[in-house]
Protein backbone atom coordinates (compact mmCIF):
# COMPACT_ATOMS: atom_id res chain seq x y z
CA UNK A 1 0.00 0.00 0.00
CA UNK A 2 2.57 2.72 1.55
CA UNK A 3 5.19 4.57 -0.75
CA UNK A 4 4.58 7.65 0.82
CA UNK A 5 0.62 7.79 0.10
CA UNK A 6 -0.15 11.12 0.23
CA UNK A 7 -2.23 10.74 -2.50
CA UNK A 8 -4.55 8.48 -1.34
CA UNK A 9 -5.37 5.61 1.15
CA UNK A 10 -6.77 1.46 0.45
CA UNK A 11 -8.64 0.62 3.51
CA UNK A 12 -6.84 -2.96 4.07
CA UNK A 13 -9.18 -3.94 6.90
CA UNK A 14 -12.20 -6.41 6.43
CA UNK A 15 -14.00 -5.63 9.45
CA UNK A 16 -17.34 -7.37 9.42
CA UNK A 17 -20.15 -6.02 10.69
CA UNK A 18 -22.67 -6.99 13.57
CA UNK A 19 -25.75 -8.73 12.36
CA UNK A 20 -27.62 -6.36 14.63
CA UNK A 21 -25.51 -3.41 13.84
CA UNK A 22 -26.95 -0.64 11.52
CA UNK A 23 -24.78 1.33 8.67
CA UNK A 24 -24.87 4.41 7.91
CA UNK A 25 -23.56 6.69 4.87
CA UNK A 26 -21.64 10.10 4.18
CA UNK A 27 -20.95 12.20 1.18
CA UNK A 28 -18.69 15.13 2.91
CA UNK A 29 -19.21 16.58 -0.75
CA UNK A 30 -22.39 16.41 -1.59
CA UNK A 31 -24.50 14.88 1.06
CA UNK A 32 -27.45 16.97 2.61
CA UNK A 33 -28.15 17.85 6.49
CA UNK A 34 -31.56 15.83 5.95
CA UNK A 35 -31.33 13.02 3.96
CA UNK A 36 -31.66 9.17 5.33
CA UNK A 37 -27.95 8.45 5.61
CA UNK A 38 -28.08 5.53 3.66
CA UNK A 39 -25.88 4.95 0.03
CA UNK A 40 -28.59 6.22 -2.11
CA UNK A 41 -29.12 9.39 0.13
CA UNK A 42 -26.02 9.99 1.89
CA UNK A 43 -26.15 12.58 4.64
CA UNK A 44 -23.63 15.72 5.16
CA UNK A 45 -22.16 14.47 8.55
CA UNK A 46 -22.03 12.91 11.87
CA UNK A 47 -24.57 15.26 12.85
CA UNK A 48 -27.17 13.49 10.65
CA UNK A 49 -26.07 10.17 11.31
CA UNK A 50 -27.13 10.39 15.06
CA UNK A 51 -30.46 12.61 14.23
CA UNK A 52 -30.75 9.44 11.67
CA UNK A 53 -31.25 7.10 14.90
CA UNK A 54 -26.80 5.61 15.02
CA UNK A 55 -26.95 3.18 17.94
CA UNK A 56 -23.74 1.76 19.96
CA UNK A 57 -21.56 -0.68 17.58
CA UNK A 58 -22.77 0.74 14.13
CA UNK A 59 -20.97 0.91 10.96
CA UNK A 60 -20.71 4.81 9.43
CA UNK A 61 -18.98 5.04 6.08
CA UNK A 62 -17.53 7.93 4.53
CA UNK A 63 -16.81 9.10 1.49
CA UNK A 64 -15.74 13.22 -0.19
CA UNK A 65 -13.89 15.94 0.94
CA UNK A 66 -14.39 18.50 3.82
CA UNK A 67 -12.07 21.51 2.90
CA UNK A 68 -13.51 23.66 5.48
CA UNK A 69 -14.63 21.87 9.01
CA UNK A 70 -14.24 19.75 11.60
CA UNK A 71 -15.21 16.19 11.89
CA UNK A 72 -16.06 16.09 15.78
CA UNK A 73 -16.35 12.97 17.70
CA UNK A 74 -18.23 12.86 20.97
CA UNK A 75 -19.65 9.83 23.71
CA UNK A 76 -22.95 9.76 21.10
CA UNK A 77 -20.43 7.62 19.00
CA UNK A 78 -19.05 5.61 21.74
CA UNK A 79 -19.02 1.48 21.39
CA UNK A 80 -18.32 -1.02 23.38
CA UNK A 81 -15.43 -3.26 23.75
CA UNK A 82 -17.16 -6.41 21.57
CA UNK A 83 -19.14 -3.85 19.63
CA UNK A 84 -17.04 -0.77 18.44
CA UNK A 85 -18.05 1.84 16.27
CA UNK A 86 -16.37 1.80 12.87
CA UNK A 87 -16.05 5.29 10.88
CA UNK A 88 -14.08 3.99 7.73
CA UNK A 89 -13.53 5.07 4.15
CA UNK A 90 -17.06 3.82 1.92
CA UNK A 91 -15.63 0.99 -0.32
CA UNK A 92 -14.71 2.17 -3.64
CA UNK A 93 -15.81 5.53 -3.48
CA UNK A 94 -13.23 8.41 -3.22
CA UNK A 95 -11.30 8.56 -0.44
CA UNK A 96 -12.45 10.33 2.49
CA UNK A 97 -10.62 13.77 2.96
CA UNK A 98 -10.31 16.00 5.92
CA UNK A 99 -8.66 18.92 5.28
CA UNK A 100 -7.56 22.77 5.92
CA UNK A 101 -9.22 23.53 10.00
CA UNK A 102 -8.13 26.10 11.32
CA UNK A 103 -8.29 23.96 14.57
CA UNK A 104 -8.59 20.08 14.27
CA UNK A 105 -9.81 18.27 10.97
CA UNK A 106 -10.51 15.49 13.25
CA UNK A 107 -11.18 16.14 16.86
CA UNK A 108 -12.14 13.30 18.99
CA UNK A 109 -12.98 14.37 22.69
CA UNK A 110 -14.47 12.02 24.58
CA UNK A 111 -15.10 8.84 23.02
CA UNK A 112 -15.06 4.93 23.45
CA UNK A 113 -14.10 2.19 21.04
CA UNK A 114 -14.32 3.75 17.95
CA UNK A 115 -12.24 2.18 15.07
CA UNK A 116 -11.28 4.54 12.20
CA UNK A 117 -10.40 3.27 9.15
CA UNK A 118 -8.88 4.77 5.92
CA UNK A 119 -9.16 8.84 5.92
CA UNK A 120 -6.61 11.44 4.52
CA UNK A 121 -5.74 14.51 7.03
CA UNK A 122 -3.96 17.42 5.76
CA UNK A 123 -3.28 21.00 5.98
CA UNK A 124 -4.49 21.94 8.99
CA UNK A 125 -3.69 23.27 11.83
CA UNK A 126 -3.36 20.10 14.11
CA UNK A 127 -4.50 16.89 11.77
CA UNK A 128 -5.93 14.38 14.30
CA UNK A 129 -6.90 16.36 17.90
CA UNK A 130 -7.57 13.31 20.61
CA UNK A 131 -8.51 14.14 24.27
CA UNK A 132 -10.43 13.05 27.18
CA UNK A 133 -11.73 16.92 27.98
CA UNK A 134 -13.03 16.20 31.20
CA UNK A 135 -13.79 12.70 30.20
CA UNK A 136 -12.65 10.03 29.34
CA UNK A 137 -11.43 8.55 25.91
CA UNK A 138 -9.87 5.22 25.75
CA UNK A 139 -9.74 2.46 22.93
CA UNK A 140 -9.50 4.73 20.02
CA UNK A 141 -7.85 3.03 16.90
CA UNK A 142 -6.46 4.81 13.74
CA UNK A 143 -5.92 2.46 10.47
CA UNK A 144 -4.86 3.09 7.26
CA UNK A 145 -4.39 7.17 7.55
CA UNK A 146 -2.44 9.48 5.54
CA UNK A 147 -1.60 12.05 7.55
CA UNK A 148 0.18 15.15 6.29
CA UNK A 149 0.98 19.04 5.96
CA UNK A 150 -0.58 19.66 9.34
CA UNK A 151 1.41 22.00 11.74
CA UNK A 152 1.02 19.14 14.17
CA UNK A 153 -0.08 15.62 12.48
CA UNK A 154 -1.56 14.21 15.71
CA UNK A 155 -1.80 15.33 19.11
CA UNK A 156 -2.98 13.65 22.08
CA UNK A 157 -3.56 14.55 25.59
CA UNK A 158 -5.39 12.20 28.86
CA UNK A 159 -6.17 9.18 27.17
CA UNK A 160 -6.25 5.71 27.25
CA UNK A 161 -5.66 2.77 24.70
CA UNK A 162 -4.96 4.48 21.86
CA UNK A 163 -3.37 2.57 18.40
CA UNK A 164 -2.25 4.10 15.32
CA UNK A 165 -1.18 1.91 12.75
CA UNK A 166 -0.75 1.30 9.06
CA UNK A 167 -0.38 4.46 8.82
CA UNK A 168 1.73 8.05 7.12
CA UNK A 169 2.56 10.52 8.90
CA UNK A 170 4.13 12.52 6.91
CA UNK A 171 5.21 16.29 5.79
CA UNK A 172 4.16 18.28 9.18
CA UNK A 173 5.22 21.55 9.57
CA UNK A 174 6.20 20.85 13.18
CA UNK A 175 5.96 17.14 14.44
CA UNK A 176 4.35 13.95 13.20
CA UNK A 177 2.70 13.37 16.89
CA UNK A 178 2.69 14.67 20.51
CA UNK A 179 1.63 12.33 23.11
CA UNK A 180 1.27 13.64 26.50
CA UNK A 181 -0.56 12.51 30.02
CA UNK A 182 -1.33 9.42 28.50
CA UNK A 183 -1.74 5.27 29.06
CA UNK A 184 -1.14 2.76 26.90
CA UNK A 185 -0.29 4.33 23.28
CA UNK A 186 0.99 2.11 20.55
CA UNK A 187 2.29 3.17 16.94
CA UNK A 188 2.81 0.06 14.56
CA UNK A 189 3.74 -0.76 11.56
CA UNK A 190 3.60 3.15 10.20
CA UNK A 191 5.60 5.44 7.94
CA UNK A 192 6.88 8.48 10.32
CA UNK A 193 8.94 10.83 7.94
CA UNK A 194 9.90 14.32 7.14
CA UNK A 195 8.49 15.50 9.90
CA UNK A 196 10.18 19.05 10.78
CA UNK A 197 10.57 18.80 14.12
CA UNK A 198 9.87 15.32 16.13
CA UNK A 199 8.77 12.43 14.37
CA UNK A 200 7.07 11.26 17.53
CA UNK A 201 7.13 13.47 20.70
CA UNK A 202 6.46 11.76 23.73
CA UNK A 203 5.67 14.24 26.47
CA UNK A 204 6.23 14.35 30.14
CA UNK A 205 3.58 11.89 32.71
CA UNK A 206 2.95 8.85 29.58
CA UNK A 207 2.70 5.33 30.68
CA UNK A 208 3.01 2.27 28.82
CA UNK A 209 3.99 3.94 25.56
CA UNK A 210 4.90 1.26 23.01
CA UNK A 211 6.65 2.12 19.21
CA UNK A 212 7.04 -1.08 17.31
CA UNK A 213 7.60 -1.42 13.29
CA UNK A 214 8.03 2.24 12.15
CA UNK A 215 9.70 3.20 9.71
CA UNK A 216 11.25 6.62 10.98
CA UNK A 217 13.03 8.87 8.33
CA UNK A 218 13.73 12.25 7.88
CA UNK A 219 12.65 13.89 10.47
CA UNK A 220 14.44 16.44 13.04
CA UNK A 221 14.45 14.04 15.89
CA UNK A 222 12.44 10.35 14.86
CA UNK A 223 11.46 10.16 18.87
CA UNK A 224 11.98 12.20 21.97
CA UNK A 225 10.90 10.64 25.08
CA UNK A 226 10.98 13.52 27.98
CA UNK A 227 11.45 13.60 31.89
CA UNK A 228 8.34 11.79 34.25
CA UNK A 229 7.49 9.50 31.29
CA UNK A 230 7.88 5.63 32.19
CA UNK A 231 8.10 2.58 30.53
CA UNK A 232 8.13 3.30 26.80
CA UNK A 233 9.12 0.40 24.37
CA UNK A 234 10.56 0.71 21.35
CA UNK A 235 11.15 -2.39 19.11
CA UNK A 236 11.82 -2.95 15.48
CA UNK A 237 11.86 0.35 14.21
CA UNK A 238 13.92 1.83 11.26
CA UNK A 239 15.78 5.03 12.26
CA UNK A 240 16.75 6.53 8.89
CA UNK A 241 17.79 9.39 7.77
CA UNK A 242 16.77 11.59 10.81
CA UNK A 243 18.96 14.45 12.01
CA UNK A 244 18.72 12.78 15.40
CA UNK A 245 17.46 9.54 15.69
CA UNK A 246 16.19 9.37 19.06
CA UNK A 247 16.76 11.55 22.68
CA UNK A 248 15.28 9.25 25.80
CA UNK A 249 15.77 11.25 29.34
CA UNK A 250 16.89 9.39 31.74
CA UNK A 251 14.59 6.36 33.02
CA UNK A 252 11.71 7.00 30.18
CA UNK A 253 12.42 3.95 28.57
CA UNK A 254 12.23 0.12 29.59
CA UNK A 255 13.48 -1.58 26.35
CA UNK A 256 14.78 -0.54 23.19
CA UNK A 257 16.14 -3.04 21.02
CA UNK A 258 16.35 -4.70 17.77
CA UNK A 259 15.86 -1.67 15.45
CA UNK A 260 18.19 0.04 12.86
CA UNK A 261 19.91 3.22 12.76
CA UNK A 262 20.92 4.24 9.23
CA UNK A 263 22.40 7.35 7.76
CA UNK A 264 21.32 9.74 10.38
CA UNK A 265 23.34 12.87 11.04
CA UNK A 266 23.38 11.16 14.99
CA UNK A 267 21.69 9.02 17.02
CA UNK A 268 21.19 11.25 19.70
CA UNK A 269 23.02 15.05 20.77
CA UNK A 270 24.19 13.27 24.07
CA UNK A 271 24.90 9.94 22.58
CA UNK A 272 26.17 10.13 19.14
CA UNK A 273 26.69 6.61 17.88
CA UNK A 274 24.86 3.64 18.95
CA UNK A 275 27.74 2.15 21.10
CA UNK A 276 27.52 5.05 22.92
CA UNK A 277 24.14 4.84 23.57
CA UNK A 278 24.36 1.37 24.12
CA UNK A 279 26.96 1.66 27.38
CA UNK A 280 25.25 5.05 28.68
CA UNK A 281 21.72 4.03 28.96
CA UNK A 282 21.91 0.16 28.92
CA UNK A 283 19.70 0.23 25.58
CA UNK A 284 19.64 -1.29 22.12
CA UNK A 285 21.94 -4.65 22.86
CA UNK A 286 20.41 -6.05 19.79
CA UNK A 287 20.23 -3.04 17.22
CA UNK A 288 22.10 -2.94 14.47
CA UNK A 289 23.67 -0.08 11.84
CA UNK A 290 23.02 -1.57 8.67
CA UNK A 291 21.68 0.07 5.31
CA UNK A 292 17.95 -1.17 5.31
CA UNK A 293 17.94 -1.83 1.49
CA UNK A 294 14.81 0.01 0.63
CA UNK A 295 13.32 -0.63 -2.43
CA UNK A 296 13.93 3.33 -3.20
CA UNK A 297 14.62 5.45 -0.48
CA UNK A 298 15.49 8.55 -2.53
CA UNK A 299 12.30 9.57 -4.21
CA UNK A 300 10.02 12.69 -3.99
CA UNK A 301 7.77 9.41 -2.69
CA UNK A 302 10.00 6.75 -1.44
CA UNK A 303 9.15 3.16 -1.04
CA UNK A 304 10.51 2.14 2.25
CA UNK A 305 9.53 -1.74 1.53
CA UNK A 306 12.49 -4.30 1.62
CA UNK A 307 14.28 -5.58 -1.20
CA UNK A 308 14.62 -9.27 -1.03
CA UNK A 309 18.49 -8.63 -0.08
CA UNK A 310 17.88 -6.17 3.05
CA UNK A 311 19.82 -7.48 6.64
CA UNK A 312 16.76 -6.56 8.24
CA UNK A 313 14.81 -9.88 7.43
CA UNK A 314 14.56 -12.72 10.36
CA UNK A 315 16.09 -9.87 12.33
CA UNK A 316 13.26 -8.46 14.83
CA UNK A 317 12.25 -9.24 17.87
CA UNK A 318 9.22 -11.54 18.47
CA UNK A 319 5.97 -9.14 18.59
CA UNK A 320 3.38 -11.83 18.03
CA UNK A 321 1.41 -9.95 21.17
CA UNK A 322 1.06 -6.91 19.48
CA UNK A 323 0.80 -7.77 15.73
CA UNK A 324 0.97 -10.35 13.43
CA UNK A 325 0.84 -8.38 10.02
CA UNK A 326 2.35 -6.16 8.87
CA UNK A 327 1.54 -2.63 6.67
CA UNK A 328 0.10 -4.23 3.86
CA UNK A 329 -1.96 -6.58 5.89
CA UNK A 330 0.37 -9.52 4.80
CA UNK A 331 1.34 -12.24 7.42
CA UNK A 332 4.27 -11.80 9.82
CA UNK A 333 6.67 -13.03 10.23
CA UNK A 334 6.95 -15.19 6.87
CA UNK A 335 10.34 -16.42 7.72
CA UNK A 336 12.33 -17.73 10.80
CA UNK A 337 11.64 -14.29 12.72
CA UNK A 338 9.84 -10.65 12.20
CA UNK A 339 11.63 -8.31 9.99
CA UNK A 340 12.59 -4.56 10.95
CA UNK A 341 10.40 -2.08 9.55
CA UNK A 342 6.84 -1.88 8.98
CA UNK A 343 6.85 -4.59 5.90
CA UNK A 344 7.64 -7.92 5.92
CA UNK A 345 9.23 -9.63 3.17
CA UNK A 346 7.15 -12.22 1.23
CA UNK A 347 7.93 -15.43 1.41
CA UNK A 348 6.22 -17.22 -1.58
CA UNK A 349 6.11 -21.12 -0.69
CA UNK A 350 7.21 -23.40 -3.87
CA UNK A 351 3.92 -25.18 -5.42
CA UNK A 352 4.06 -28.72 -4.88
CA UNK A 353 3.01 -31.99 -6.28
CA UNK A 354 4.53 -31.77 -9.63
CA UNK A 355 2.94 -33.81 -12.14
CA UNK A 356 3.07 -34.29 -15.65
CA UNK A 357 0.04 -36.12 -17.78
CA UNK A 358 -1.60 -36.77 -21.09
CA UNK A 359 1.95 -37.20 -23.19
CA UNK A 360 1.87 -37.39 -26.85
CA UNK A 361 4.76 -36.96 -29.44
CA UNK A 362 4.24 -33.14 -29.09
CA UNK A 363 2.21 -32.14 -25.91
CA UNK A 364 2.08 -32.40 -22.34
CA UNK A 365 0.03 -31.07 -19.65
CA UNK A 366 1.75 -29.86 -16.49
CA UNK A 367 -0.47 -29.96 -13.04
CA UNK A 368 0.91 -29.07 -9.74
CA UNK A 369 -0.89 -28.55 -5.91
CA UNK A 370 -1.61 -24.54 -5.19
CA UNK A 371 0.26 -22.39 -3.32
CA UNK A 372 -1.31 -21.70 0.17
CA UNK A 373 -1.57 -18.71 2.04
CA UNK A 374 -1.37 -15.99 -1.08
CA UNK A 375 -3.49 -14.57 -3.89
CA UNK A 376 -0.88 -16.28 -5.97
CA UNK A 377 -0.76 -13.97 -9.48
CA UNK A 378 0.50 -16.51 -12.36
CA UNK A 379 2.85 -19.26 -12.39
CA UNK A 380 5.62 -19.71 -14.34
CA UNK A 381 6.68 -23.36 -16.00
CA UNK A 382 9.93 -23.25 -17.19
CA UNK A 383 10.75 -26.72 -19.36
CA UNK A 384 14.04 -27.88 -20.83
CA UNK A 385 15.25 -30.44 -23.12
CA UNK A 386 18.63 -29.92 -20.95
CA UNK A 387 18.85 -31.03 -17.12
CA UNK A 388 20.86 -28.12 -16.20
CA UNK A 389 17.95 -25.99 -17.98
CA UNK A 390 20.25 -24.05 -20.06
CA UNK A 391 18.11 -21.50 -22.07
CA UNK A 392 14.84 -23.00 -21.28
CA UNK A 393 11.46 -22.35 -22.39
CA UNK A 394 8.94 -20.31 -20.13
CA UNK A 395 4.84 -20.16 -20.21
CA UNK A 396 2.60 -18.53 -17.60
CA UNK A 397 -0.18 -19.64 -16.19
CA UNK A 398 -2.91 -18.55 -13.93
CA UNK A 399 -4.40 -21.97 -13.08
CA UNK A 400 -2.31 -24.87 -11.54
CA UNK A 401 -2.00 -26.47 -14.92
CA UNK A 402 -0.16 -25.64 -18.02
CA UNK A 403 -0.02 -27.68 -21.30
CA UNK A 404 3.26 -27.46 -23.41
CA UNK A 405 3.09 -27.59 -26.46
CA UNK A 406 5.03 -27.95 -29.76
CA UNK A 407 7.79 -30.63 -28.36
CA UNK A 408 9.48 -32.61 -29.74
CA UNK A 409 8.66 -36.25 -30.74
CA UNK A 410 10.65 -39.56 -28.74
CA UNK A 411 12.60 -36.41 -26.31
CA UNK A 412 13.10 -36.28 -23.05
CA UNK A 413 11.96 -33.00 -21.66
CA UNK A 414 12.56 -31.18 -17.76
CA UNK A 415 10.28 -29.16 -16.42
CA UNK A 416 9.64 -27.04 -13.10
CA UNK A 417 7.65 -24.63 -11.89
CA UNK A 418 7.40 -21.17 -9.61
CA UNK A 419 4.63 -18.88 -8.01
CA UNK A 420 5.09 -15.50 -8.63
CA UNK A 421 2.63 -13.11 -5.90
CA UNK A 422 2.58 -9.26 -7.45
CA UNK A 423 1.20 -6.71 -5.06
CA UNK A 424 1.11 -2.81 -6.13
CA UNK A 425 4.70 -1.83 -4.75
CA UNK A 426 6.63 -4.88 -6.27
CA UNK A 427 6.36 -8.60 -7.33
CA UNK A 428 7.79 -11.73 -5.69
CA UNK A 429 8.29 -15.42 -6.81
CA UNK A 430 8.87 -18.44 -4.77
CA UNK A 431 11.77 -21.29 -5.23
CA UNK A 432 11.05 -23.28 -8.08
CA UNK A 433 10.23 -26.92 -7.59
CA UNK A 434 12.48 -29.88 -8.35
CA UNK A 435 12.73 -30.75 -12.03
CA UNK A 436 10.54 -33.42 -13.22
CA UNK A 437 11.43 -35.52 -16.17
CA UNK A 438 9.47 -36.42 -19.09
CA UNK A 439 9.77 -38.33 -22.53
CA UNK A 440 7.39 -37.56 -24.92
CA UNK A 441 6.12 -40.21 -27.35
CA UNK A 442 7.29 -41.54 -30.65
CA UNK A 443 5.20 -40.37 -33.63
CA UNK A 444 3.65 -44.02 -34.08
CA UNK A 445 2.32 -43.84 -30.71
Amino acid sequence: MKKILILGVVSLSVLPSMSSAAEWYIDLTSGTIDAACTSDAPCAGLNSVAAAGFASGDTIYVRGESSNGMMIINTTFDGTAVAPTRIMAWPGEDTPTLKDSTNANLAITVGNYITFDGFVISDGNIGIEINSDGGTTSNITLDNFVIMQNTVGVNMSVVDSVTVQNSTIVRNTNDGANIGQSTSVQFVNNLIAENSGYGLFVLAENVDTAIYQNVISGNGTGVEVQNLTTATLLYNNIFYGNANAVSYASGTVSAADYNDFYANTAISTTYPTLAELQSGMNLEANSLEVDPVFVDATAYEPDFHLQATSPLIDAGYDLSAVTTTDTDDETRPYGLAYDIGFDELPVVPVPTNLKVKKITAHQATVKWQATTGYSVTKYKVEYSRKKSFTNPKRVGSKTTKKTLTKLKASTKYFVRVRAVYKTDYSTYRSAKTSAKKFTTRNLSN
